[in-house]
């Protein structure tokens, strides 16, 4: 961080889950003149084609009952798509399809939206996570004077990691939105230091995933199948995590797994229990996974925020994770087990849920608890205030 910039914590508004909305009963449904038939509408670009960031914007735009939207999705998406989309954009799946649509087909979808901006039929641009075609876009969107709501995801480059061209673009973007909306205090303290944003900033944590078939409960073991799941990445300390197993004797777990694709080479010597599955996990897989598990690691070296612990959440699985970056906003207290970011450090942490019933069962049920309310139609009913607040003339609060 520089240190001649320091971070203006009133401009972040930190926003809470409210309660689930009851079974039966509609969100309510932010006033707002958008909601006519004829008025403008809200572009959603939903461009990604799998993921966490993907199944969180059809998670929000399937809650959706703010001003009316045209949702854009990738033609190629592998995740389920909201259940309204109005328009599928054949983006791209390799590097040289990249290359040619960027320079052959992504033109006219922008100049589509740039007819649809002079005809008045777009009244804001709500990006529910970043994507190399948006750039552009937003940028239209502020030369005609219109709303760009921005949700960041992470917002500075994690330990290990270049600077990439996708970086530079969403810098670009955080940088023109009038609106961003980070799912920790953390990462928008971290972005408020480092960058110079123009656009108010809010905080709207992240929801759960409801997976199909989840297991949500589990019974305590004295030798645990211990997981960890996720893209793996340099910053997410998974020698660290093996390391700590190593060093436990061999009854005191059952099996190490680490699933998830590697963007580097991982490099750990094989032990007597530890799997690692190096390639991209489907949702059955990771279904599997965590109905498999007893305990959730997150031995992350340093992390703004981890989608992970959304299906940790969904599962009731107990987690151990590093106190680090905005982890520990994710879990209230006696939610999680936290540990430093060493080996000795995360292996006592697993001695404890191993050797402490009542420490596990307890957990188990303070997360029951908060998956009863982290609730998708709150945070869309958030996020479509945030859409609507001090918006443009054609989509004003009234």
């Amino acid at each position: 961080m520089n240190p001649a910039i320091t971070p203006e914590p009133q401009r972040v508004s930190a926003s809470r889950l409210g309660d689930p909305v009851p079974a039966g009963q509609p969100s309510r449904r932010p006033r707002d003149a958008c909601h006519s038939r004829g008025g403008a509408a809200v572009l959603v670009l939903s461009l990604g084609r799998n993921g966490g960031c993907v199944r969180y914007a059809s998670a929000i735009l399937d809650e959706w009952h703010g001003p009316r939207t045209h949702n854009v999705v990738s033609s190629f998406t592998t995740e389920q798509p909201p259940r309204r989309v109005h328009q599928k954009l054949a983006t791209y799946r390799s590097v040289p399809e990249f290359v040619l649509r960027t320079l052959f087909a992504y033109p006219w979808f922008v100049a589509r939206v740039f007819w649809g901006l002079i005809r008045g039929r777009y009244a804001a641009l709500y990006l529910p996570y970043s994507h190399h075609w948006e750039t552009l876009i937003i940028l239209l969107f502020r030369a005609f004077g219109k709303r760009v709501v921005y949700t960041v995801h992470d917002g500075i480059e994690h330990a290990g990691e270049k600077t990439t061209v996708g970086a530079i673009l969403w810098k670009i973007g955080m940088r023109s939105a009038t609106d961003l909306i980070f799912l920790t205090q953390h990462v928008a303290t971290e972005v408020t230091g480092r960058l110079t944003l123009l656009g108010r900033v809010h905080v709207i944590p992240h929801g759960v995933f409801r997976l199909p078939g989840v297991v949500t409960t589990r019974h305590h073991s004295n030798r645990p199948n211990i997981l960890f799941l996720g893209r793996i990445s340099r910053y997410k300390g998974v020698e660290l995590l093996c390391e700590a197993v190593r060093g436990l004797n061999r009854e005191e777990f059952g099996r190490l797994v680490v699933a998830g694709s590697p963007s580097y080479d991982l490099a750990v010597a094989p032990f007597d229990g530890l799997t690692i599955e190096r390639r991209w996990l489907s949702e059955t897989d990771i279904i599997q996974h965590l109905n498999d598990a007893h305990i959730l690691v997150l031995p992350y070296v340093e992390a703004t925020q981890s989608g992970v612990v959304a299906h940790a959440i969904d599962a009731c699985l107990p987690v151990v994770a590093t106190r680090v970056g905005g982890l520990p906003e994710q879990f209230e207290d006696g939610e999680a087990v936290f540990v430093d970011p060493d080996p000795g450090s995360i292996r006592e942490g697993l001695r404890r849920l191993c050797r402490d019933p009542e420490l596990y069962s307890s957990i188990q049920t303070r997360l029951e608890h908060k998956r009863a309310a982290a609730s998708w139609a709150t945070i869309a009913e958030q996020v479509a205030a945030v859409v609507i607040h001090r918006a443009p003339a054609d989509c004003n609060h009234v």
